[in-house]
């Protein structure tokens, strides 16, 4: 370091034979030390104020995600609510879809309780009831309510009426020929056979896109009866994104993982006209506002295509300048699959932090400035002294001595002075006494040598003890180490046992309760979602009458492991609960990515294909319960666990060798 700075005032007096002076040290060192103060509060400002950016970039984009998300869900849940309604209504027989005047009043009454609600609709093969509200203006006015009906005497043609403010019909304002059955929505219900979404749609004379909550209705024989419907216009989610106060900075739009629009905060419309009466939907790729066709492109590129989108995601993205892109999925139980994406360019954030850097910058060449001015009056004023004090000392060294008097304001430099005239003064009388010192020191270096030859001696005798204790202690400490290493296996080995089925090999009921209520409190305090699986090996009784109980004994270890393998994550845990019940606790797992491993575990014993002549499906088969919660402080594991055992007695009741997801309507 001291050579580095010689050299670096070297360079920068190079012609200064004699030395640098003590006032450009000073003025140089006080320059330094403020310019390199400025650099590096400058450099944490920039540091610090970029982070700060990209971080208030980051919750604004995430504040916005959360809003539309809420937004999309509050939006769509009465469509949800409504059909899961009238499908339990009709199902406890409290709704007559054939009696006409029940069902016209149950269906008015609903749709004037939820106004953005377009449609209400009851369909089969040959009859459509519905009643519409008109977002367009198309039969009357924008509003105005209409009855749709189509009996079976109609020979498929539907016929459209105005209603007044009690729902009664009017006027008849059109005839349609019409079949419910070939209807896309009604196709897509009864091929599901349970509730869902229909595809997204666009009503004919217009460019506004639809959507459909749909279930089917079957009757105690497994028989369709018809179709429950729901619609609304997505429209609304046009005029939600463009008036949120983020539109004003970035752009918002919402997709399909096929890569349609579904909705955006730019003018551009989701469709394109052709020629006739329909219209059809753009693809991402397909828009032409510059921000979102980009942003699709990049999107694809770096995930190949949307469906990988399984999560929350955020980057940046470059096009002549610097974007945040953050994707947020969407999705429910009911097969919805959107992706929300914000786009906003990084400028917007970084403005306020390029000014105050340079409002740094500025005040940090001032400071330099000062510096250098300050420094020089500065250290003129402390080093007038010492210059005069080096004169002195000069005439010293050529044999002229005499008292040094040197009139300085500084206390030091006065003190400095007196001690130098002190210090003369005893030089003479110290070097006579080194003199005599240095005999003494000659007698006691002999007398020193004498004494290390007898400790070297003692050190040696001492040493070779020593070695002897040294190979004695290690040989015990390796006689400790092995037999602690002994009652370690054999204690790890006791609690294995313990907690290990000796069947199959997997944990048993204690180590299984242990692991729930540490699971329990770990997903309670980290707020993350717990899911258990109740595992039942169908008609296992048949089959240890039939096979004998060591097949049985078999049958359970194969099964044990092939749940294990599927089961594999070091966070889960597969146990045997009983009998032929097993279980499975998932940590951080929601109900689809439960439902995802029940099939991967059916599909295992599939593969292992263990025959079963007693079965109806001739080989063994699992019947599995699923129930997810996040824990709460009103919640207890318990309740979990008794959610997947009904879980698991409905899969039994319908019929075995399947899955069944513990909610509502499962309990009623």
């Amino acid at each position: 370091m001291k050579s580095y700075i010689h050299k670096l005032f070297k360079n920068i007096f190079p012609n200064r034979k004699d030395g640098i002076s003590l006032r450009d040290i000073f003025i140089i060192v006080f320059t330094l030390f403020i310019m390199t103060s400025s650099i590096v509060i400058s450099y944490i400002s920039y540091i610090y104020n970029h982070k700060s950016a990209h971080e208030m970039a980051k919750q604004l984009m995430n504040e916005v995600s959360r809003n539309v998300y809420e937004h999309i869900d509050s939006y769509l849940s009465p469509l949800r609510n409504i059909v899961s309604i009238n499908h339990l209504l009709v199902k406890q027989g409290k709704l007559d879809i054939h009696d006409n005047r029940q069902l016209k009043r149950h269906l008015w009454g609903q749709i004037n309780m939820f106004p953005l609600i377009e449609s209400i609709i009851v369909a089969n093969k040959t009859e459509f009831y519905a009643y519409r509200r008109d977002i367009l203006g198309v039969s009357a006015s924008v509003g105005s309510m209409n009855w749709l009906e189509l009996k079976s005497t109609h020979k498929y043609q539907r016929r459209d009426y105005l209603v007044n403010e009690k729902g009664d019909e009017v006027k008849l304002i059109a005839k349609l020929p019409y079949n419910p059955s070939e209807s896309p929505w009604y196709i897509q219900a009864q091929a599901s056979k349970r509730q869902l979404w229909s595809p997204i749609f666009a009503w004919k004379l217009s460019s506004q896109l639809g959507l459909l909550a749909v279930s089917p209705i079957y009757n105690g024989l497994n028989q369709l009866q018809g179709v429950l419907a729901s619609g609304v216009p997505l429209a609304n989610l046009n005029v939600h994104l463009k008036n949120l106060p983020f539109s004003q900075m970035g752009t918002i739009f919402i997709i399909e993982t096929n890569g349609k629009i579904v909705a955006s905060s730019t003018e551009n419309q989701p469709l394109t006209a052709q020629k006739g009466e329909s219209s059809t939907r753009l693809k991402i790729t397909e828009i032409q506002e510059p921000t979102i066709h980009f942003t699709a492109t990049q999107l694809l590129k770096k995930f190949g295509n949307l469906q990988a989108i399984q999560n929350e995601q955020q980057f940046n993205i470059k096009n002549k300048q610097e974007y945040f892109v953050r994707v947020t999925p969407y999705r429910d139980a009911y097969n919805l699959n959107w992706l929300i994406v914000t786009v906003a360019p990084k400028s917007v954030f970084m403005k306020s932090f390029y000014e105050s850097l340079y409002k740094i910058i500025i005040l940090s060449i001032l400071a330099i400035l000062l510096a250098i001015v300050l420094g020089s009056v500065l250290t003129r004023w402390l080093t007038q002294p010492l210059i005069s004090f080096n004169s002195s000392v000069k005439q010293m060294t050529t044999g002229y001595f005499e008292r040094l008097s040197v009139i300085s304001p500084v206390r030091e430099i006065r003190e400095l002075s007196q001690s130098f005239n002190n210090m003369i003064k005893r030089l003479f009388q110290s070097f006579e006494e080194l003199q005599s010192m240095n005999k003494q020191l000659i007698k006691a270096e002999e007398i020193l040598a004498n004494y290390n030859k007898e400790l070297e001696k003692r050190v040696s005798e001492r040493t070779i003890a020593l070695q002897q204790e040294i190979k004695e202690r290690k040989k015990t400490e390796e006689f400790l180490r092995k037999t602690d290493l002994e009652l370690r296996k054999a204690n790890s080995m006791l609690q294995n046992l313990s907690r290990i089925d000796t069947l199959t090999q997997v944990a048993n009921r204690r180590m299984f309760d242990e692991h729930l209520e540490r699971e329990w409190r770990r997903s309670k305090r980290e707020k993350q979602p717990l899911t258990i699986m109740m595992i039942d090996v169908d008609h296992f009784k048949k089959y240890n009458d039939h096979y004998g109980h060591q097949a049985g004994d078999k049958c359970l270890q194969h099964i044990a492991q092939a749940i294990k393998q599927v089961v594999n994550r070091p966070m889960d845990l597969v146990a045997r609960y009983g009998g032929e019940e097993f279980v499975v606790i998932l940590a951080n797992t929601n109900t689809e990515g439960a439902v995802e491993l029940a099939k991967k575990i059916q599909n295992r014993i599939q593969k292992i294909n263990i025959m079963h002549e007693k079965s109806d499906y001739k080989t063994i088969t699992l019947s599995i319960g699923i129930a997810s919660v996040l824990p709460g402080l009103s919640t207890r594991s318990d309740s979990l666990l008794a959610q997947a055992d009904k879980a698991l007695y409905q899969a039994k009741h319908n019929g075995r060798n399947c899955y069944e997801v513990y909610h509502f309507n499962l309990v009623s």
